[in-house]
């Protein structure tokens, strides 16, 4: 009874390139006709950017409006190191200003000798200045699954990092 009230109104659409890698989404509002998939008129389009080694680096963000205007409404940026590991991520917003860009967000990734993961620190603007937001610690068993990881929040009162949650991972070995 639920599904026969059940009204669709929108759907998504993803396309790929020759190397089966994301390069467009959209997603679009949807009239309920079977026979009309049109993305024409998609209320938000995201395209995907990619490096030589198939590593994203960009993701621009339209909604239908931007599209119409030739304008993007954020930005998400990608940098790795030479070996391909991930090491900043920005994000950058149209505000007021079509024509500006500002980066709101950094998350910078850190890791250990044996290339794993082990912090993540974010950053974020307010007020017109930088300070930290939150970060991620990570610890692993000797095989380098993940075994803890610890969340925090910055706390601008405490002037440090906060401890939020606490995950131990286990794993079936079966």
């Amino acid at each position: 009874q639920e599904m026969e009230s059940w009204n669709p109104n929108s759907f998504s659409v993803y396309h790929y390139d020759d190397n089966n890698l994301l390069n467009t989404t959209t997603f679009n509002s949807w009239n309920g006709d079977y026979n009309d998939w049109s993305e024409e008129n998609a209320l938000l389009t995201r395209k995907y950017k990619y490096n030589n080694d198939g590593l994203l680096t960009v993701v621009t963000t339209q909604n239908w409006e931007d599209v119409r205007n030739d304008e993007f409404n954020d930005i998400s940026l990608y940098q790795y190191d030479s070996t391909g590991l991930l090491m900043t991520y920005r994000y950058l917003v149209s505000f007021s200003d079509p024509d500006t860009l500002l980066l709101v967000d950094t998350i910078n990734y850190y890791y250990n000798d044996k290339k794993l993961l082990e912090d993540i620190v974010r950053w974020r603007i307010s007020n017109g200045e930088w300070s930290y937001f939150d970060s991620t610690k990570l610890e692993y068993y000797p095989d380098g699954k993940i075994f803890k990881e610890f969340k925090f929040y910055w706390s601008p009162n405490e002037n440090s990092f906060v401890p939020e949650h606490e995950y131990v991972h286990f794993y079936n070995d079966d």
